[in-house]
C-alpha cells in the first residue's frame, strides 16, 4: 500500500486511540481505502495493533525544504527524509553527498511506516 495522509481532528484522534471501533464513524477517506484494500469484517471491528511515533522536523537546507522524520518503533528508531522538488535527482545526489561525507550510513526506503511496523523489525 502507498503511504497515504488524511488530518483529523485531536480530540476524534484521541477517542480512536481510547475506543478503535470509533473509526468506523468518522468517515475517513484512508479508513475507506484500508477497508477495500486490506479487507475488513464488520463484525470483528478494527482492533488496536500498537503503534509508532513519528515526529516531523522540517529545515531549509542548501535552497531546498527537507522533511526529517524520526520513527520510533518499539524495536528500534528510523529516520527518513524527503524532498518535494521538481528535481528530484539533483536533490538526491546533493542529500546522498552529504550523508556520505558524514559517514551516515543511508539506504532508498522501500517500506511505509506502517509496513516497518507490521513487519516487526527495522528495514
Amino acid at each position: 500500500m502507498e503511504e497515504d495522509e488524511e488530518e483529523i481532528e485531536y480530540w476524534i484522534g484521541k477517542e480512536c486511540v481510547e475506543s478503535p471501533a470509533k473509526l468506523s464513524d468518522i468517515g475517513s477517506r484512508v479508513l475507506k481505502r484500508v477497508k477495500e484494500e486490506y479487507g475488513f469484517n464488520d463484525f470483528l471491528g478494527f482492533v488496536c495493533l500498537g503503534g509508532f511515533e513519528n515526529v516531523r522536523n522540517v529545515y531549509e537546507w542548501r535552497g531546498v525544504k527537507l522533511e526529517v522524520d524520526e520513527t520510533k518503533y518499539d524495536f528500534g528508531n528510523c529516520y527518513e527524509i524527503e524532498c518535494e522538488t521538481e528535481e528530484p535527482e539533483r536533490v538526491k545526489t546533493m542529500i546522498e553527498e552529504f550523508l556520505t561525507e558524514e559517514k551516515i550510513e543511508f539506504s532508498n526506503s522501500d517500506m511505509t511506516k506502517f509496513a516497518v511496523f507490521r513487519s516487526g523489525k527495522l528495514p
